[in-house]
């Protein structure tokens, strides 16, 4: 009875694991899957974007003038010292124009700053994939090192339990004993060091992905090579025309040259205007109206 219920057990348990064991199998990831996600959930990068869209929306409010003003005014004074008790109703809207190199300029120098935040955002990009690879390539290493050294480890168990058996017999030396059980221990330390190794590197990979450090990844998979097709000169020049933190300094060039040439324009004067709608007794009269138009004068250029 004893006997068929460990059979069962056994049984059961062995079942269990040829269901389990496929799951564990499955849990692969591949390297790019982890680019996608990165390029998807990581904060840094997330962050980057949305300072470059915040700087291209920027790009229209700079090129626009001033919000107009509404204005309602309510003149019961007037009223009184004239003796006809009736209140002066007044609605006016205003708009101020600046010179139009000055909003040219304003444009083009929250263009030049929205095209270096894109740049910043692509060198960031640039750098959360190149950190990627390398903690999946770290990650992809420590794996295939430590199946080298479980099957190291499993032939040097037999050949230790050989020379155990040789020596027991008098057939072998107690130094091939020893040495075959140095070499066993050598290996298990190794095993030791690639965990934490791999331990590790999981979890830079995980905060990479925005995940926390200690999650389960899962393994991953082997790609194919990538050979330069070009020679070191051409990086060279790929690298000076790509390179997106040269770009961002060209254009920051630019955008301080479009500040200096506004500095300059900000002598030219700027336009006001107004228009004001009298109402009395509740009714709009034609006539009574006004109108204003105004220049500033820069008088205080030479400050």
């Amino acid at each position: 009875m004893i006997k068929r219920s460990a059979l069962i057990l056994l049984g059961c348990f062995s079942l269990g694991l040829f269901i389990i064991l496929p799951v564990f199998a499955s849990n692969e990831i591949s390297l790019e899957q982890a680019l996608s996600k990165a390029a998807a959930v990581n904060p840094e990068l997330l962050a980057a974007k949305r300072s470059y869209e915040s700087a291209e929306a920027r790009i229209w409010q700079a090129a626009s003038p001033g919000d107009p003003m509404l204005e309602f005014e309510y003149d019961k004074m007037t009223a009184d010292r004239m003796l006809t008790g009736d209140p002066m109703k007044t609605y006016a809207i205003s708009q101020d124009i600046p010179f139009p190199t000055k909003l040219y300029l304003r444009a083009k120098i929250a263009a030049r700053a929205a095209k270096i935040s894109y740049q910043n955002y692509r060198a960031k990009e640039l750098e959360i994939i190149s950190k990627v690879k390398a903690a999946y390539a770290e990650l992809f290493f420590v794996y295939k090192s430590t199946d080298i050294n479980k099957e190291n480890k499993t032939i040097l168990e037999q050949i230790a339990q050989t020379a155990t058996t040789r020596y027991s017999s008098g057939k072998g030396s107690q130094a091939e004993v020893l040495k075959a059980q140095v070499e066993l221990a050598s290996t298990e330390a190794e095993l030791i060091l690639l965990e934490q190794k791999r331990a590790t590197a999981q979890a830079r990979l995980n905060i990479l992905l925005d995940q926390y450090p200690d999650d389960d990844i899962g393994i991953p998979l082997s790609s194919s090579a990538i050979r330069p097709v070009q020679s070191l000169d051409e990086s060279y020049a790929l690298a000076e025309k790509n390179n997106p933190e040269l770009a961002a300094y060209r254009y920051a060039i630019e955008k301080g040259k479009a500040a200096y040439d506004l500095s300059l324009n900000e002598f030219m004067p700027d336009i006001s205007i107004k228009f004001k709608q009298m109402i009395n007794k509740d009714r709009m009269d034609g006539k009574a109206w006004a109108g204003m138009l105004g220049v500033t004068v820069p008088v205080w250029f030479f400050s």
